[in-house]
């Protein structure tokens, strides 16, 4: 399995089994707030720090956002209690 961080003993999981529980189980997504940029890149980090799948989306600047923006960030799909780790703090939107 390649989620192991040889930092601790977590709980790894089988990505695959992960994404095809997520797509049978009516693809849940949670939309939570970000107060800026900053806590965005913060998060990010530590979602990769914790080997959640992450994705950063940046801006094409075709709208109003400035292109180069980074706009949202994807985490998941996992198990929630890891992700509630990571984004425990933030409110819903």
């Amino acid at each position: 399995n390649n989620n192991n961080n040889n930092n601790d003993n977590r709980q790894t999981y089988n990505l695959k089994e992960i994404l095809d529980q997520w797509r049978t189980n009516g693809e849940k997504k949670i939309v939570l707030q970000c107060p800026n940029e900053e806590k965005l890149l913060e998060l990010k980090q530590s979602a990769t720090i914790n080997n959640l799948p992450n994705y950063l989306v940046t801006d094409a600047g075709h709208t109003q956002i400035a292109k180069g923006s980074k706009t949202v960030l994807a985490i998941g799909p996992y198990p929630s209690v890891n992700i509630d780790q990571v984004t425990g703090e933030l409110k819903l939107y």
